[in-house]
C-alpha cells in the first residue's frame, strides 16, 4: 500500500465513526501537510462527525469533536486552505449547537419541567401503544405549538417516538423514557431544610439581653 493509500485507510476510521475526536485529530495532524489529502479530511470529518451527531452525543463528546473540528480549521488556513478551513468550520458550529442542545435539553433538566412529566407519564399508562397527538393534547391541555415543540424535544433526546397512523400523528414512549421516567420517581425526596435551634437567650426580650 502506498503512502496515499495509507493515510486514506487512517481516514476510514474517522469517516466510519469508529474513533473518537483526540485520536481523529492526531491521525489528522499526521498528514494534513501531504498533497491531495485535504478534501478526503475533510469528507472523513463529514461522515464521522454527521454519524456522532445523528445519535445525539453527551455535551462532552459534542464539544470534543468541536474542537478537533476548529483546530483542523485552523490547519487548513495555516495552509492557505480557505475553503476547506471554512468548510470544517462550519462542522465545529454543528458541533458546538449539538453540544448546547444537549446542555439545554438534558434528560434530568427536561425531567424538572413538570408539562414533560406530565406527558411522559400519560404515555406510561398507556403501556406500549401509540397514543394519538390530539389525545395528549386533550389531556395535558398544553397549546398546539407548544406542544409541537416539546415533542420535538423530547423525541431529540430519545424519550418518545413519532408517527403517524394513516393521517393521524402518534406518539409512543420509548424503552429509553421508561427508564428515565423509572429513575426520576426513584430519586429521594429532598431533605427537609434543618431549623435552627431556639435557646433561652433567643426567647428573652431585647433589653434583658441588652442588659445581661
Amino acid at each position: 500500500m502506498n503512502q496515499v493509500g495509507e493515510e486514506l485507510f487512517d481516514l476510514s476510521a474517522i469517516a466510519d465513526g469508529s474513533v473518537e475526536a483526540p485520536e481523529a485529530l492526531r491521525k489528522i495532524r499526521e498528514i494534513i501537510a501531504d498533497k491531495g489529502v485535504g478534501e478526503h479530511i475533510y469528507a472523513s470529518l463529514c461522515s464521522g462527525v454527521g454519524q456522532t451527531l445523528a445519535r445525539r452525543p453527551p455535551s462532552d463528546e459534542a464539544r470534543a469533536w468541536f474542537d478537533a473540528c476548529k483546530q483542523v480549521s485552523s490547519l487548513f488556513r495555516q495552509q492557505e486552505q480557505a475553503t476547506l478551513a471554512t468548510q470544517v468550520g462550519v462542522l465545529a458550529d454543528l458541533c458546538l449547537a449539538a453540544a448546547k442542545f444537549s446542555e439545554l435539553h438534558s434528560k434530568s433538566a427536561l425531567l424538572k419541567r413538570s408539562y414533560v412529566l406530565q406527558i411522559l407519564e400519560m404515555l406510561r399508562d398507556r403501556g406500549a401503544k401509540d397514543v394519538r397527538r390530539s389525545d395528549v393534547q386533550a389531556e395535558t391541555g398544553i397549546g398546539d405549538a407548544h406542544l409541537s415543540k416539546v415533542l420535538r424535544i423530547l423525541e431529540a433526546s430519545g424519550l418518545v417516538l413519532r408517527g403517524r397512523v394513516n393521517k393521524e400523528v402518534t406518539v409512543t414512549l420509548t424503552p429509553e423514557g421508561f427508564s428515565a421516567l423509572s429513575a426520576k420517581h426513584s430519586e429521594p425526596d429532598p431533605s427537609p431544610t434543618t431549623q435552627p435551634q431556639t435557646t433561652r437567650l433567643d426567647m428573652m426580650p431585647p433589653v434583658w439581653r441588652a442588659e445581661g
